[in-house]
């Protein structure tokens, strides 16, 4: 097994939980760098950043206050949702900024379509021969 897949303990020598606090490290000094061939763009950065720190912030939090032995950050994950928003962006006719009256039409069409029954290509195009 990978050994960044493992759990997480809640000993602070645990090397995933070091490789977070390694990795925000390494953000910084990385974004502090005057070049611009070396430094990722500030959106990119600044989601990186937060979200590492986040991980590590959720990891601290089961540990001291839900008392869990250890943690699966693996587990957490933003799959669905980043899979929702990108059907309302293919439903605004593939635009990256959506308006919120665009979202709420792509909702309402996935909504609906949620509810009809699904037909079959095949079962559209057969016609009965008397």
């Amino acid at each position: 097994m990978d050994e960044f897949q493992k759990p997480v303990f809640p000993s602070p020598r645990d090397p995933n939980v070091s490789f977070l606090y390694d990795l925000l490290d390494w953000l910084d000094a990385r974004q502090e760098k005057n070049t611009n061939a070396c430094r990722l763009t500030d959106e990119t950065h600044g989601a990186l950043y937060q979200t590492t720190q986040a991980l590590g912030e959720i990891a601290r939090y089961c540990f001291s206050e839900l008392h869990l032995c250890f943690v699966l950050l693996g587990k957490l994950q933003t799959d669905l949702l980043e899979d929702r928003f990108g059907k309302y962006r293919r439903l605004a006719g593939s635009h990256y900024h959506v308006s919120i009256r665009q979202l709420y039409e792509s909702e309402n069409k996935l909504r609906l379509q949620s509810t009809l029954p699904r037909v079959s290509t095949s079962a559209a195009n057969h016609t009965d021969e008397d």
